[in-house]
């Protein structure tokens, strides 16, 4: 068996080798990419060495076994070790090659326009960092892994505007990575301990039938997912403003119960109503208006029900600290209240556009795409 891992591991260093080769060599990337492709060849080299290491004490553990140095009770909590390590190097080598290299392989022009307006986004609100790789490769909704510096859209996004607003809310994804600290900090943690307190205090005090399971369940849900991805809202509707609470309002459209509660995210109505508010604070009060006479439309005529736990999975004053927190953490990173961004008044201008003008809209919108193609990817 030590053969076979020494032949196991060798191949994975083969494969780095072949990562690291396939990044360097693709040419006529944008800077950002080339940045990002740097980076990931770097963290490649970094799992070779760790196999490199492994393959020459292996050698030795072999040559001690089979001249009689190393007793095979000696050896067996080393082998377990490299065993674990090669899943882990193998694990690290999966996500470079999945999730990055083989998209820049297959790098195409849509990706070079979305990387385009996710550089302008972040030269236009002075977001930290490189600005990510984007790529048109998922099967379901806009999804980034941090680590990797790289969003992943719905095919033909790189033709319509309405969801582009949703790029700034990926952008909140990656800012922990950048900044080394999360959006939601002190605030967030006092309220979603003082929430849990006050289900507790009702189970003792008034006798309600709440299982203390429940309990757990709300807390590991803000605690895994659920606060980050309010934290990003915060941060999506404070750059882009309005288009952000109309883009979510237009997905909300797809959702088949929008008070359905996920692991993901909160329920989109909960969502909805704390974009709302946050815009609102941000003084877009009388667009807030027009969408939320939409929205409870939509409401009254979906007449979708809540489930059970459903306020206390998403009390107000969680995401109110939330916001706070984020607004605070974020208000000195970005370009806050500057010169109106010129992709921002874009994708403002394409809600307004489509409010005012649905059945004209997407003559607008494919003239103005191609403008903008134009003016972020000059031929």
């Amino acid at each position: 068996m030590i053969d076979f891992l020494i032949g196991s591991l060798s191949v994975l260093v083969k494969r780095g080798h072949g990562i690291i080769s396939h990044l360097e060599e693709k040419q006529d990337l944008p800077q950002p990419v080339k940045a990002h492709c740097a980076r990931i060849a770097d963290k490649t080299r970094g799992v070779i060495h760790s196999l490199n290491r492994r393959l020459s004490l292996l050698n030795s553990l072999k040559r001690g076994v089979e001249n009689g140095n190393v007793s095979p009770a000696q050896a067996e909590p080393i082998f377990t070790a490299l065993f674990q390590a090669y899943r882990d190097s193998k694990r690290d080598l999966d996500t470079f090659e999945e999730f990055f290299a083989g998209h820049i392989n297959r790098f195409n022009e849509a990706d070079v326009f979305l990387t385009s307006v996710a550089e302008r986004i972040w030269q236009e609100t002075g977001l930290p960092g490189i600005s990510p790789v984007a790529v048109t490769n998922t099967s379901g909704y806009f999804c980034t892994m941090a680590p990797l510096g790289i969003v992943f859209c719905p095919p033909s996004t790189e033709n319509h505007l309405l969801t582009l607003p949703d790029f700034y809310h990926e952008s909140g994804h990656i800012l922990p990575e950048r900044t080394g600290q999360p959006l939601h900090g002190q605030r967030y943690r006092q309220a979603l301990q003082d929430h849990t307190k006050s289900l507790h205090h009702q189970i003792r005090r008034v006798a309600r039938p709440l299982n203390k399971k429940v309990i757990q369940e709300i807390a590991a849900y803000w605690e895994w997912r659920w606060a980050e991805e309010v934290a990003c809202d915060t941060l999506a509707a404070r750059l882009v403003g309005p288009a952000y609470g109309w883009c979510n309002l237009y997905l909300c459209l797809q959702s088949p119960n929008v008070y359905a509660i996920s692991a993901e995210h909160p329920a989109d109505a909960a969502r909805t109503e704390h974009i709302f508010r946050v815009l609102r604070r941000c003084n877009w009060v009388e667009e807030v208006s027009q969408m939320e006479t939409r929205w409870k439309q939509y409401l009254r005529t979906v007449k979708q029900s809540k489930p059970r736990h459903y306020e206390d999975f998403h009390p107000t004053d969680l995401f109110t600290a939330i916001a706070e927190d984020t607004i605070e953490l974020t208000t000195n990173l970005f370009t806050y209240n500057a010169q109106p961004a010129t992709l921002s008044l874009l994708l403002n201008e394409a809600w307004q556009h489509f409010v005012n003008d649905p059945i004209g809209y997407c003559a607008w919108e494919q003239q103005t795409i191609s403008a903008l193609r134009k003016q972020l990817v000059p031929q």
